[in-house]
């Protein structure tokens, strides 16, 4: 009998060449996609850090440049990477905004070179910094513009930012205040009898009070009440030690305020003889400044007989003041007296605006610079070269003869042109430039006329006189000399939008010196003020 086989099994069987080949081919692609993410995932890291590195350098060049002075902050005509930077197009840069803006350049400054490489990381990043002016913003605010380029995995990489600066003061401010006579420097009086000289300080800084070193002797001083320069009846308000300092002083004067002071002694008793007399102002925020004092020295000169019965003087209390030797060229008084403050005949606005120049540093008078006025007080510590080539001095360069009207030879005249962003309208009125004048040679007297107009262009030949006046120093030599001109402005009228409101300077043909004018400086803030 025949025994029947075992049955045989399956279970056990192996995979298939074909299965094996399937499961291959899937674990390479999920291998794959793990590594393409892993790889994706690196240059996104590496792209992120460089964007990273990138935003750090714009902000850390736009920080360092945020440090420097406002003055410094322009770049350099001598920079070499100038020629080769296509994003200036005749100079002027789009800060990303779609509309250009005017580069601003000057002689010397800090951002030289203006571009830069940087390497991080193995990656090499090119700097550039931009220094624009704003349309429609004063001369005290520029943009600052940083750009960060990089290549990387075959591409080029951008970062930009860009911000304002304005002119600020750090620290304390700078004592800038005005120090003239409201009354003849030069006077003539009888033995016995009482001369009053009229001091007039305006405060162009910070809220700061002064204080004053008169002549020797006894003196009086007292509130000139209404401001003309002459010792009136009822003026008897006494100038006191404030700050209880052992000195006189004027007491507190806020920002772009004046104060009027009488001072008074009576006229010895030597006929013929001459007295000079001096008085120094010094602030008492910061007496040690550079700028913190200024003095002024006039003189009588005693005429006639001697007085039998001397005239009195104001009805105060005899202050003493310490007496000093004067440190400073003395300044020459103008005339007429007292002098003009700026009026209107119906309501209006007196803003007190300052000449500027730009760009800020040493240039020629050829018309491609921009001088203008704006109420921003920024002036700078030095006063530069403003007619480079027609004078080897510092300020503005007039020679003489130039017009009012059809000048064209700019050596001739001195323009500034504020560009009107809003309709200006001018009052009928009285306006008053003080412009600091120093002659070229000889020494005076000086006449100057200053006219106020409108023009379309910042052209010489655009320019309408819509009321001009003159004035005089007595004596113009090489030193600056605050000058005050009365412009009668006869009849209102309108400076549109994007025209210029025009002051213009002039030397008449009678006189036989060119002068310069400073201004933009701390020294020399000329000034204008036109009733609007």
């Amino acid at each position: 009998m025949r025994v029947p086989g075992r049955l045989r099994s399956y279970d056990d069987a192996g995979m298939t060449l074909v299965e094996i080949m399937f499961a291959l081919v899937i674990a390479t692609g999920v291998l794959l996609a793990l590594a393409l993410a892993t790889i994706a995932g690196v240059r996104g890291t590496l792209l992120a850090r460089q964007n990273q590195l990138a935003a750090d350098m714009v902000n850390q060049s736009i920080e360092k440049v945020r440090a420097l002075d406002f003055a410094d902050v322009s770049l350099v005509t001598g920079d070499t990477t100038l020629s080769g930077d296509t994003r200036i197009v005749g100079g002027k840069f789009d800060p990303g905004t779609g509309t250009a803006e005017t580069v601003l350049y000057a002689s010397v400054g800090t951002l030289n070179p203006h571009i830069t490489t940087e390497t991080r990381d193995g990656t090499t990043y090119s700097v550039a910094r931009y220094v624009t002016q704003p349309a429609g913003l004063t001369t005290g605010t520029r943009r600052l513009t940083s750009v960060v380029t990089w290549t990387a995995q075959g591409s080029a990489h951008v970062r930009t930012a860009s911000t304002f600066v304005t002119a600020t003061r750090r620290g304390l401010p700078l004592p800038r205040f005005l120090l003239q006579f409201s009354s003849a420097s030069a006077q003539s009086k009888g033995a016995g009898t009482t001369v009053s000289y009229g001091l007039r300080l305006k405060n162009y800084g910070a809220r700061d009070a002064w204080n004053i070193t008169g002549p020797a002797g006894t003196w009086s001083y007292v509130v000139d009440t209404d401001k003309d320069g002459v010792l009136d009846a009822g003026e008897s308000t006494a100038v006191t030690d404030s700050d209880s300092d052992g000195k006189l002083d004027t007491g507190v004067v806020e920002v772009n305020t004046e104060v009027f002071l009488l001072a008074s002694t009576t006229v010895p008793s030597s006929v013929g003889s001459t007295y000079p007399y001096a008085w120094t102002f010094r602030s008492v925020a910061q007496p040690a400044a550079a700028s913190a004092s200024q003095s002024l020295s006039g003189s009588a000169t005693v005429s006639g007989t001697p007085s039998a019965t001397p005239s009195a003087t104001p009805s105060v209390t005899p202050s003493s003041t310490p007496s000093a030797t004067p440190t400073s060229t003395p300044t020459p008084s103008q005339s007429p007296w007292p002098l003009p403050l700026a009026s209107c005949a119906a309501s209006c606005t007196l803003l007190t605006e300052y000449l500027h120049e730009l760009p800020v540093g040493n240039h020629a008078n050829n018309g491609s610079n921009s001088s203008t006025f704006d109420t921003n007080a920024s002036l700078q510590s030095t006063l530069n070269n403003y007619s480079v080539g027609s004078s080897g001095t510092a300020g503005r360069y007039v020679a003489v003869g130039g017009a009012l009207g059809t000048e064209t030879n700019r050596d001739k005249v001195a323009d500034w042109r504020k560009q009107a962003n809003a309709r200006i309208n001018v009052v009928a009125g009285q306006a008053v430039a003080t412009l600091y004048v120093a002659c070229l040679a000889g020494s005076g007297p000086m006449t100057i006329i200053v006219a106020i107009g409108s023009g379309v262009s910042t052209a010489l030949s655009s320019f309408t006189s819509r009321g001009a006046g003159t004035a005089t120093l007595t004596t113009c030599d090489g030193s600056f000399k605050p000058l005050t001109v009365p412009v009668t402005i006869g009849a209102a009228f309108t400076v549109n939008k994007n025209a210029y409101l025009a002051l213009r300077a002039v030397v008449p043909s009678t006189m036989t010196s060119a002068v310069r004018i400073g201004y933009d400086a701390v020294a020399t803030p000329s000034t204008v003020v036109i009733p609007q």
